[in-house]
């Protein structure tokens, strides 16, 4: 299904002040929520929209059709990841479309996935996260066991690309990464770090680029 959708500037008001509604979301600041700015609001609108008609298509023509409020609302967020939303978005946008918390939202999001685990079209979308949030990372020192050893710190905002990681690393039997005192922080050991990357498949382009990065 192709849409074209259109927003007055009433419409483009409502869908900011929604999105002003999520400022305390953690990832609020990654994702350029402080700027509020007309795009991401029309953006915001689209996605939603786009959501919204599939849904109604799938319930018309029996392809999905809820019988709970449950099973609603993670249609709508299955609808929402299909049509553009990615997941670090969802984590907060979902919050301002029910009127829920964001850990309510991080809830309502995980088991959505786990209902549609095996639409690839989610997979993608957890990895492109994951992706994302993995090739931002900068170098710091820590002692560990009397020893000075140098620990990629990334920043992954996002509850479900954090926990996709750790489970990823811990069933591999890589070291585990661990927070540091940011909440959002994590430090990785080379190794666990490599190798997420290469389940990733991350290029070797990308892999110098973000090292070339990470050491200015």
């Amino acid at each position: 299904m192709q849409l074209t959708v259109a927003f007055d500037e009433d419409e483009v008001a409502a869908l900011q002040k929604a999105l002003r509604e999520v400022a305390h979301a953690p990832a609020y600041t990654e994702l350029g929520l402080e700027e509020n700015t007309e795009g991401l609001a029309r953006r915001f609108g689209e996605v939603v929209a786009k959501a919204g008609a599939n849904e109604v298509f799938d319930q018309v023509t029996d392809r999905l059709v809820p019988f709970a409020l449950t099973e609603y609302r993670q249609l709508r967020v299955y609808g929402l990841l299909c049509n553009g939303m990615s997941v670090l978005e969802a984590e907060i946008w979902i919050s301002a479309i029910f009127k829920i918390t964001t850990a309510s939202a991080t809830s309502l999001l995980r088991a959505t996935f786990a209902r549609f685990y095996a639409d690839p079209r989610l997979d993608e979308n957890l990895r492109n996260a994951a992706q994302a949030a993995l090739l931002r990372y900068k170098y710091q020192t820590f002692k560990e066991h009397d020893l000075s050893v140098e620990r990629r710190i990334v920043t992954i905002a996002s509850r479900l690309v954090s926990e996709w990681v750790t489970d990823v690393a811990r069933l591999a039997g890589r070291p585990s990464p661990r927070r540091t005192g940011n909440a959002s922080q994590w430090r990785f050991s080379t190794q666990t770090h490599d190798y997420l990357l290469g389940i990733l498949d991350v290029s070797d382009e990308d892999r110098v680029e973000a090292e070339r990065e990470a050491r200015e």
